[in-house]
């Protein structure tokens, strides 16, 4: 099987938790998986059209008064096969796009205090990241899933990297607070 974009397996694979609509799969991104993962509607509607069309999932038209039809996405055993051969491949690097990093790169040509700033705010956003994570954790342990094992594994690479990021923030201040005395 040629390979596939990643966002078409990231469908695949919420698809297994039952049968959903592109708008269900969205909103289940944003209270799972997009912590680490991010599909827009533009990705997610032409994934679903391609699934249904290789028979790796069904779709089936569900007529809603006062609104337009659903479609609801369901896969199928031959979706799920597909879904597990990739699961036993390595996954491809993906570069990371990091906005802030981008800024310091080219921070000599910027203000030092909005630099501190923005690191600031960026170690204050991770330290409420954790607290998302806690919150998150005390929800996905009160539904006991077969899954959870696995959520957890997610969920602690996420508390490590906000730690991590903490830390970086920590010595890019010192640093920064460096390269202003020495101006």
């Amino acid at each position: 099987m040629a390979k596939r974009s990643r966002s078409w397996y990231a469908i695949l694979g919420l698809l297994t938790y039952g049968p959903m609509s592109g708008y269900d799969i969205r909103q289940m991104i944003e209270q799972s998986i997009g912590f680490f993962w991010n599909e827009s509607y533009g990705q997610i509607y032409p994934i679903l059209k391609t699934l249904a069309e290789e028979g790796l999932a069904t779709v089936t038209v569900e007529h809603q008064d006062n609104k337009p039809d659903r479609k609801v996405y369901a896969i199928t055993e031959e979706g799920l096969a597909a879904l597990r051969q990739q699961l036993t491949e390595a996954p491809r690097p993906m570069p990371e796009r990091n906005e802030m990093l981008l800024h310091l790169f080219f921070g000599r040509h910027a203000d030092h205090n909005d630099l501190r700033t923005m690191v600031e705010n960026y170690a204050t956003e991770q330290r409420e990241m954790l607290h998302v994570y806690d919150q998150v954790e005390q929800r996905i342990r009160s539904h006991n899933h077969p899954d959870l094992p696995y959520w957890e594994i997610t969920l602690n690479n996420g508390r490590h990297q906000a730690r991590a990021m903490m830390a970086w923030a920590e010595e890019t201040l010192k640093s920064l607070a460096e390269l202003k005395n020495a101006d």
